[in-house]
Formats: structure tokens, C-alpha cells, sequence
């Protein structure tokens, strides 16, 4: 018998999750509805990884979301591509900023814009959330003129050495990424 990795003697688990940058997700028929009625239809929830500028615009979509079983997570205070190579000092600031956004949706989980990450990053969210999912298993950047391969190379969450921080990793393929392809 080995070390048990879900818990409840779990097999295996699945984590949806989606994040939203922009209005776009919130009004359009085919954001958070479409993608909403198709996974209740099935009884599952997701986690919605929503960028705390979003707070009033979004307001009744997160509530609702959360009253049917579905979880917000903060997808940054804004959705930039700087704030993980901030210092950690400035990388707080930011968090504190989405602070009431994280409060009144009861935040637990953080994904960094365009998973932007750094050691910085990650001693920032040290203390402030739960779990973080900017990171990817394996990952191939379509955007890279040069060969660039990243990733944890693991599906199993991890602590992140020397924060409290729980990794887990995203397994699937970007949908911008097969946009790229034409898929």
C-alpha cells in the first residue's frame, strides 16, 4: 500500500477550471453560460479564474456562480504580463489591491495572467491563497520563434519548495494554442 494521493481514497481527480480576462466571458452567450450549462448538464463545477477588475462588472455572474457550486479564483488585480517579475514587495501591493474582490468571492486559488510565474511571484502568494495553477505539466510555446519546452513534468500537485503554496498543474492544451494551429 502506498502513500495515498486523494483524498477520501479517491482514484484520481479532475480539476475545470477557466479563466476570464475580459467582459467578453461575462456577457457573451458563448463565455460563461455555454461553458456553465454544459458542465452542470454533466453535474460537475469548475473553478473560474476571473481578474479582480472585474469585481463590479462580473459582480452578479461570481454569485451566481457560486450559489450553483462553482468556485472564483483571482486571475491577478489586472490582467497584465508584468506583476510576476515585480518585486515581492509590489507583487503584495497588487494583491492587497484585489484583496476585496478575493474577499467577497472567497478566493482560495490564484492562476497569474498568461501564467506569467517567478520566484517572486510565488513568495507573494506565500500566505495570501491557498493554491496556485499557473504553471503547466509540460508545455510547448507556440509563440516562441525558437524551440522553448517548460513545465512542472508532473500532473500531481506539489508544494512549491519553500512557500505553502500548492501547485497544480494544468494538463491541457491551451485553447490559444490551437488557435495558432488553426484548429
Amino acid at each position: 500500500q502506498g502513500v495515498e494521493l486523494w483524498p477520501d481514497g479517491k482514484a484520481y481527480a479532475v480539476v475545470l477550471n477557466h479563466d476570464i480576462d475580459t467582459t467578453w466571458g461575462l456577457d457573451n452567450e458563448r463565455g460563461i453560460a455555454a461553458f456553465r450549462a454544459a458542465e452542470e448538464a454533466h453535474g460537475l463545477r469548475s473553478a473560474w479564474m476571473a481578474v479582480a477588475d472585474l469585481h463590479e462588472a462580473g459582480r452578479r455572474s461570481f454569485h451566481d456562480l457560486l450559489e450553483a457550486g462553482h468556485e472564483i479564483g483571482c486571475h491577478g488585480a489586472a490582467h497584465d504580463h508584468v506583476t510576476a517579475y515585480l518585486p515581492v514587495g509590489e507583487i503584495r501591493q497588487r494583491l492587497a489591491a484585489a484583496g476585496p474582490f478575493v474577499e467577497e468571492f472567497a478566493c482560495t486559488g490564484y492562476r497569474s495572467p498568461s501564467y506569467h510565474r517567478s520566484p517572486n511571484l510565488y513568495a507573494a502568494l506565500d500566505r495570501f491563497l491557498a493554491y496556485d495553477m499557473s504553471t503547466h505539466d509540460s508545455f510547448e510555446n507556440a509563440n516562441s520563434p525558437l524551440p522553448s519546452f517548460e513545465g512542472c513534468t508532473s500532473c500531481f500537485p506539489f508544494h512549491m519548495t519553500g512557500t505553502g503554496v500548492l501547485q497544480i498543474p494544468t494538463t491541457v492544451t491551451e485553447d490559444f494554442v490551437l488557435e495558432l494551429a488553426g484548429q
